[in-house]
């Protein structure tokens, strides 16, 4: 069988041997730094109202990218599972085309219809970046779960390369295209990434995938909605300064945190799954170290960001400066709510966790795009706050939930154990 070739640390196999961690957390440190660096020129040599535009077609295409590997990747491992399938069998390069074309044609749509009714459409090449970012994400992302760490990261090698030649003209002030340039360098991304999946064969043997792609297509595309949607909604409620501003918060800002944690994620999750069947303080013990170096991080990110924003007067970074801490709150409180989850994840029916996130990301798009539609930046700002305070509340009763299922599960093991003896 095909997975019997591969590396252990994809899905179904046995774990990360030491370079295919190097070369996962260097390829997606190498991929967040291109998008990195194309935000930052992007937000250096476009004017306020052109960097607004394409905020907003960036964002939109991750959405998009998002709802499409979960529906094309990560729902067909899932599925294929449930069929005792390994999670390289259940995945095809088709099933990858199909979805990533519709997608890609979606978020075009999407996008030039966002900018004619805010009337910013500045540039007609502008919803090609919505387009470029889903093509190119769903085989690099695929390669990743295929196994394929190094491909993956050639990629992303690439897209950095890119990406520095595009900062390097930038600060020598050459004129140039930046939106065209960044379209084709994602399309050289794109079919360097279909390279890349060669050995994933074409098709495969039809598998029952029950709804599982679709419903988790679904969750994917609310909770990145929910995480994009201010920057949609004041698009079309406030001045550019702002959606410019609040894009740097989230893509400059903290994006380098942000990019640790996501490498790192993956062996949490593993190390978290390994002492839950031990039992006993040890993952309580690992999930606070896990909370307390990522907040301190966001802290950090958030101050540096205020140390740099006094260098960045007359520029559209000193834009970044209201949203520091409205933005940095947000992506706290996601962290507090994603860690006291976990634990839940491992003990209870899956339909918990699922609706407690589809509760709290639904109430919060709504009292965002409510509260921006009615008080414009301000209200935005105070939807991030309240949705902050909502998730620290939140994650605290979840944990004391866990503690006590944890008490108890510890006097079950005494109770058994004096049953033992007697």
């Amino acid at each position: 069988m095909r997975h019997s070739q591969l590396r252990g640390g994809t899905p179904g196999g046995h774990g990360f041997t030491r370079s295919d961690l190097f070369a996962r957390l260097a390829d997606q440190g190498l991929w967040s730094a291109g998008s990195f660096a194309f935000n930052l020129v992007g937000a250096s040599v476009l004017a306020v109202t052109e960097y607004a535009s394409l905020t907003v077609c960036a964002s939109i295409g991750v959405i998009v990218a998002a709802a499409v590997r979960a529906y094309a990747v990560d729902g067909r491992v899932i599925a294929g599972a449930r069929n005792s399938l390994s999670g390289q069998d259940s995945l095809t390069r088709k099933s990858v085309l199909m979805p990533g074309l519709a997608g890609a044609l979606g978020a075009g749509l999407f996008s030039l219809m966002w900018l004619v009714a805010g009337n910013s459409l500045t540039n007609w090449w502008q919803p090609l970046v919505a387009v470029a970012i889903v093509l190119a994400d769903g085989p690099h992302y695929t390669a990743t779960m295929y196994g394929l760490f190094r491909r993956a990261a050639y990629v992303a090698f690439v897209y950095a390369l890119l990406a520095g030649a595009v900062l390097v003209l930038s600060s020598q002030h050459v004129p140039f295209p930046l939106v065209l340039i960044w379209v084709t360098s994602l399309g050289a991304v794109w079919a360097m990434g279909w390279n890349a999946i060669r050995p994933i064969p074409w098709t495969a043997t039809p598998i029952a995938t029950m709804g599982v792609p679709l419903r988790l297509s679904g969750e994917a595309m609310y909770s990145a909605l929910g995480a994009q949607l201010g920057i949609l909604v004041i698009f079309l409620t406030s001045p550019p300064d702002d959606t410019a501003g609040i894009r740097l918060a989230y893509s400059l800002v903290f994006a380098p945190v942000f990019m640790l944690i996501q490498g790192f994620s993956p062996l949490f999750l593993s190390r978290m799954a390994q002492l839950h069947s031990l039992g006993g303080p040890a993952q309580l013990q690992l999930l606070r170290m896990w909370l307390s170096v990522w907040a301190a991080g966001i802290v950090l990110s958030g101050a540096a960001g205020a140390v740099l924003s006094t260098f960045w007067h007359n520029s559209n970074f000193e834009k970044v400066v209201p949203f520091l801490i409205p933005v940095g709150a947000a992506m706290l409180g996601s962290l507090l709510l994603d860690s006291a989850l976990l634990p839940l994840r491992f003990s209870v029916a899956p339909q918990l966790p699922h609706r407690i996130r589809l509760g709290v990301v639904a109430a919060e798009a709504a009292l965002q795009f409510a509260l921006a539609l009615t008080w414009g930046t301000g209200g935005l700002v105070a939807a991030l706050m309240i949705g902050f305070s909502a998730k620290l509340l939140l994650s605290c009763l979840l944990a004391v939930r866990v503690w006590r299922s944890r008490d108890l599960s510890v006097d079950e093991v005494h109770l058994q154990r004096r049953s033992a003896v007697s």
